[in-house]
């Protein structure tokens, strides 16, 4: 019974510290905050922001698109990271699809997330649901989005 109780334990304690790992790598990314690069300041852009937490994991999401409607293009920072591409209607809608990795352990999983949503016309408030897969299982959730300060 003892020789089965060391491999069990030391399990135990690999699997106790990649979660101490992964949190507190969540912690910094959360610390550093959203950066948008230089295009989502062009005249004429309109740059929004959201986050999502589930279980002690945290991502933001940042996004920007043409004030008229057009392309949209996104970042994802934290537990996971990725990026955004979609597409902005003048009467606000939202879509888009983004691929990116989150950490596990010591490996990076593949990810991708369907996104659909709307903003209102003023541009101040905007949701965007999502459905993300990897190692195929399915998360399901909503990002509240406002306009983004730190542009």
């Amino acid at each position: 019974m003892k020789r089965r109780s060391i491999p069990v334990l030391a399990l135990f304690l690999a699997l106790s510290a990649a979660a101490v790992l992964l949190l507190s790598r969540g912690a910094a990314d959360k610390r550093r905050g959203l950066v948008f690069p230089p295009a989502a300041k062009a005249p004429g852009m309109v740059a929004m922001k959201g986050a999502y937490s589930k279980n002690g994991y945290s991502a933001d999401l940042g996004l920007w698109f043409p004030r008229q409607g057009g392309r949209v293009s996104g970042l994802i920072e934290g537990a996971c990271r990725g990026t955004v591409d979609g597409r902005y209607s003048r009467e606000g809608g939202l879509s888009g699809q983004a691929v990116g990795s989150c950490r596990f352990l010591f490996a990076d999983i593949h990810a991708q997330a369907s996104i659909e949503g709307s903003v209102d016309p003023a541009l101040e408030t905007g949701v965007a649901d999502f459905t993300a897969t990897a190692l195929g299982q399915t998360l399901r959730g909503t990002v509240r989005l406002s306009p983004a300060a730190n542009r």
